[in-house]
């Protein structure tokens, strides 16, 4: 029940809002110079007014007894970061009083003069709003350590020339993705590339030439990944794909295109037109190792023998000399 609504008396130039909670709904709302006072005896209507926003404060007016649902009252107020305040009519000599329960922002006595109790409930509001900027600092503060640590992974796990993950996230991921396989009886596939001409670039044209073309080079890999897929950059010219959920043959079709891609690169570097090439070995999880270690050296060995077949070629692990699942591992290059 809403009881009535009090005329504000303007104080140092402003007004503030507050809801009064009465325990008896013949009760006339208490004037204090400075707020507009909105007064209700029922919990829903109080709890109604709160939501609609625009309250500064809560005063339950009280004798020895507090009002039910002033805890209710006291729930939302805390959530919500708006003072409530307990006023009194009489003495309370002790903390255990049973009023100190629900009075977390501070009791006022109702005999002292208006503008005494205006100015302890403004004091209540002030010591709230400094609690509200102290929580906006430390969330602000929050927000810059949490971008100071995503940059910093960013750079513990991203190649800074590329972008693409480096050798710590291929560790990471690789580990992580081969777990997650065994465990669901899932596959994947990696690719192992090389650049061919990198070494020749970087000395005939130099380092930055060379960089630009590593630059051109990742950003293709990137284009080729699905959302599960992750590329990495594991050394100077060398570089990793993971295809999450792709058997040998649909990798096979994936490499093809990737080298084909790569074929048509071409950085311009004072005057000359840089091109590329691309060495890739493929193997598979289950088909060529049961272990993350052995799919990762058999993808090692397929590239080191496209290398030396020739270069600008797709080798799958199958495809070398007694390259069949269940043989042990070569010896990575």
């Amino acid at each position: 029940m809403r009881l009535q609504t009090g005329t504000p008396v303007k104080v140092d130039g402003e007004y503030y809002r507050m809801l009064q909670f009465h325990a008896d709904a013949s009760a006339l709302p208490l004037a204090v110079p400075g707020f507009d006072v909105v007064a209700h005896a029922a919990l829903d209507g109080a709890l109604e007014c709160l939501a609609e926003g625009g309250v500064d404060c809560v005063l339950v007016p009280c004798a020895r007894a507090v009002p039910a649902g002033t805890e209710r009252l006291q729930q939302w107020c805390d959530e919500q970061m708006v003072p409530l305040v307990l006023g009194l009519d009489t003495r309370v000599t002790t903390s255990e009083d049973p009023v100190f329960r629900v009075a977390a922002d501070g009791l006022v006595d109702l005999r002292w003069p208006g503008h005494l109790v205006a100015a302890a409930l403004r004091a209540a509001i002030q010591r709230v709003l400094v609690g509200r900027n102290l929580v906006d600092v430390q969330r602000r503060v929050l927000d810059v350590a949490q971008g100071t640590v995503d940059a910093l992974e960013h750079l513990a796990f991203r190649d800074e020339l590329t972008g693409l993950y480096n050798l710590r996230g291929f560790r990471d991921i690789m580990r992580k993705e081969h777990e997650r396989c065994a465990r669901y009886q899932r596959c994947y596939s990696l690719m192992f590339l090389d650049m061919d001409n990198l070494k020749l670039v970087n000395t005939s044209f130099g380092h930055a030439a060379g960089n630009r073309l590593l630059a051109e080079f990742g950003r293709l890999l990137a284009s080729h990944l699905r959302a599960c897929n992750y590329a990495f950059r594991v050394g100077g010219d060398e570089f990793v794909v993971l295809l999450a959920e792709t058997p040998p043959a649909v990798t096979l079709g994936v490499a093809h295109r990737v080298r084909d891609d790569v074929s048509r690169i071409a950085v311009e570097d004072h005057g000359v037109v840089l091109t590329a090439s691309v060495s890739i070995g493929i193997a598979s999880y289950p088909e060529h190792g049961t272990t993350f270690q052995d799919v990762v050296a058999r993808a090692d060995q397929a590239l080191y023998q496209a290398k030396a077949l020739g270069r600008n070629r797709v080798l799958s692990f199958d495809e070398l000399p007694g390259g069949a699942p269940g043989l042990p591992s070569l010896p990575a290059h």
